[in-house]
């Protein structure tokens, strides 16, 4: 394998890895604004948004992978009850918002249905959110604690 020697100092190379950072956040976060963009452009039609969704899957797996295995869990929150229950809950209403209003466009009457749909999808979602939520939280807390009991290289 070819190595490649580094020309950056290190305030450069700090520098970079915030862009690399800033680059893989904007990107995330562009696919998923495009992927629902476009989910309601071309309602029922994946094929249009199977490529950005392949590449969201790839990038969310890895982040996810890539942190669980360092057991890191969040910069700004901790891996626990309350943390999990706010983002399924958030993720639910959002997920259930978006169902509402791509069945309100592309219905031509209101009828309760929706709402119930709407009201199912959250729900739903929610609880699989929480419970995937909680089962990486408890993979994360136990690579941190197995972190942690290694012992450190004495030198």
């Amino acid at each position: 394998m070819m190595k490649f020697r580094n020309n950056l100092d290190e305030r450069q190379e700090e520098e970079l890895l915030k862009i690399e950072k800033n680059g893989c956040w904007l990107a995330f976060w562009g696919l998923l604004a495009a992927i629902l963009v476009q989910t309601v452009i071309n309602v029922g039609d994946f094929s249009k948004i199977a490529g950005e969704w392949i590449v969201f899957m790839v990038l969310t797996i890895y982040i996810l992978g890539a942190c669980s295995k360092r057991g890191i869990w969040d910069r700004h929150f901790k891996p626990d009850f309350k943390t999990n229950l706010i983002v399924s809950l958030i993720s639910g209403l959002v997920c259930g918002l978006f169902i509402f209003a791509v069945s309100c466009m592309n219905v031509p009457e209101f009828t309760p249905v929706i709402i119930l749909l709407s009201v199912i999808s959250a729900v739903v979602v929610a609880i699989i959110a929480f419970a995937f939520l909680a089962l990486c939280a408890h993979f994360v807390k136990k690579k941190a604690a197995d972190l942690e009991k290694e012992p450190e290289d004495e030198e």
